[in-house]
Formats: C-alpha cells, structure tokens, sequence
C-alpha cells in the first residue's frame, strides 16, 4: 500500500510517521500540502487506484486548506476514487468535520494519533480498494457484453441478464441490487464488530409513486427511479459509502464509520439532491414534485448485536417519516 500524506503541520508529520513506521508501512511519501496535488501526485504514481494507495489531508480550524486541496484532487478523475482519511486536532470544530465528510472524505484521525486507530483505517481502505477493482471490472464486463450483445442480436441478452445478477447491479437503474446490499452491509457489519466501530443504514422511499406511475406511466416511472438513483449516487461522496437498490421505489445507503448525526447529514442531502431534479408529480397531495421519505438509523456494534436489528430500525424510521406526513427524514 502506498501513502500520500499531505500535511504542513511538523508535528502531525512525525507523529503520524512514528505510528506508520511502526506499521511497517515504508512505501510513504509526505508532500507539501502548497504544492498542486494532482500535479505532484501523478509524478509520484501513474495509476493510483491500482496501487492500492491512500490519501492523508491535514485539516485544521484556522483555514480550510485542506479541504480546497481535496476538492482540486476530485477535479480529476485519477484520484476520485482514492480513500482519503483527514488528519485533524482533537479540537476541530464539528462544522468542518461535516464539511470534511460532505467533500467525500472517508474518514478521519484525531491528533494525537493512535497505532490501533491507523491500523483500522488502513485495513478499511485496502477492502475498500480492492470491492471497487473488483466492482470496476464487473462493470466493464457488463459494458463490453452488452456492446457484443448489440451487435450480434437480442439471442445473446439473456448473457447479459445473467452477468448483471452475477457482478450485483440492479437492470433498471445501473446500481447495486438488492442482494448486493445485504452482502455488502454483511461485510461492514463485521468489520465494524472487529474494530468497534459504528455503522449507518439509510432507507429512502419515493413518495406516491404509484400516483406517479398512474399518472406519468410505466416508462416515465422507469426514468424517475434511473434519475434518482444517479442523484443519490452522485450525493455520496466516500468511497465507502454505497447506494442500492432495496426493491420497487425503495434504496438502502450503507455509511460505514457513521454516526447517527453523520447520517442524518447524509440523508439530508439525498433529499435536496432528489427534490433539485424537480421531477413533477402534480397529483401527489403533498408536492408538485417528486419527493422522497427517509429513515436512518445507526449502530455502535457490540458483542452480541444483531444485523437484522439494524435494518429492523431503518425501516420503523423509514415508516415513521411516512406516517408523520412524508418528505422528511426520521
């Protein structure tokens, strides 16, 4: 695994190497946090994503530096899909670990640094590294089947059909399925119970889309849950975090390393990002326009506690929101 450490703080750059050496992780480079980071890091490394890397951001209250620097590596495409883990004080206000998370960061360590701590961290992005390859390539499989499909005749589609159920992804809307999702919330479960970590759930429902579809028709309907699907994918910017498809008009998104706060966040901005598409749905009694229903729910895992629970919660919440009028989160 190779490390990318942009930090100007003196202190925070030997303390984090001590633990990192201490690791046994020698393949890291500390650069200056002024330089252009895309510019700096493609001389480092031609392909990062297949070098199973990892970002490191120092971030503190009297700028947001770091932060700016992020968004310029996000500009470019090499590097999106990089976990990138901020290095904060202690005493960081909570505005800019939100901020932190909402520009896609994955997650975060607290100076002064502990050896456990960064040894999760680490662990968590070599998975997370090695799920996307994995779920990179699946992707590609599909494209290029799809693409032979076309040009030999709908006799090959069913190919196409069984590769989509293999690799996970959802046909209609291009995300992961349902199946995906309880082995992916599987995965996170146990490593949240390994490490005593927390894990988020959020369930998200269209409001009154039968009426929709009764209205709009079936093929209309088809599009609004692509659209939708493609705002909330956009809306989540971690690596870690992933959107599916939980069945009809339903999604699940799985926030591993969340809090409940976090994930109330989060749920927040998938409903701005479904109610900016203004998608009309003029015979729905509470809006001119599509609107969506949230339940979120989040975990602290423990010896002894039940996934099921989990997803259990998120639907009462989800539920809730429903009953209590709709368009809104709970």
């Amino acid at each position: 695994m190779r490390l990318f450490i942009f930090a100007g703080s003196s202190h925070i750059k030997n303390a984090l190497k001590e633990v990192l050496t201490s690791l046994g992780c020698n393949d890291t480079v500390f650069l200056n946090p002024n330089d252009n980071p895309p510019t700096v890091l493609k001389e480092e490394v031609n392909d990062l994503f297949l070098q199973n890397s990892v970002i490191f951001v120092e971030i503190n209250d009297q700028d947001l530096n770091g932060i700016e620097l992020y968004r310029e590596l996000g500009k470019d495409s090499s590097f999106r899909n990089v976990p990138a883990i901020a290095l904060v004080h202690s005493t960081v206000k909570d505005h800019i670990i939100c901020t932190a998370f909402e520009e896609g960061f994955f997650d975060l360590l607290a100076y002064p640094f502990q050896k456990r701590e960064i040894q999760a961290r680490l662990h968590a992005s070599t998975r997370l590294n090695r799920e996307r390859e994995a779920r990179v390539s699946c992707e590609k499989d599909i494209i290029s089947l799809t693409e032979g499909a076309e040009k030999r005749g709908l006799q090959y589609s069913h190919n196409v059909d069984l590769l989509k159920d293999v690799s996970g992804v959802d046909d209609l809307t291009g995300i992961l399925n349902h199946a995906s999702f309880l082995k992916l919330l599987d995965k996170e479960w146990k490593t949240a119970t390994r490490f005593s970590r927390p894990v988020s759930l959020v369930l998200a429902a269209l409001d009154f889309f039968r009426i929709f579809n009764e209205t709009y028709g079936s093929d209309k309907g088809d599009r609004c849950l692509k659209d939708v699907a493609m705002a909330m994918k956009r809306a989540i910017k971690r690596p870690g975090d992933v959107v599916a498809r939980y069945g009809g008009d339903q999604f699940a998104i799985i926030l591993p390393e969340t809090s409940h706060e976090g994930a109330y966040h989060m749920a927040d901005i998938i409903r701005s990002s479904v109610k900016s598409l203004e998608i009309k749905n003029n015979r729905s009694p509470i809006s001119n326009f599509l609107t969506v229903s949230i339940g979120v729910a989040s975990v602290m895992i423990t010896t002894g506690s039940d996934m099921e629970s989990l997803v259990n919660t998120a639907n009462r919440a989800l539920h809730q929101a429903k009953t209590e009028g709709r368009n809104r989160i709970c």
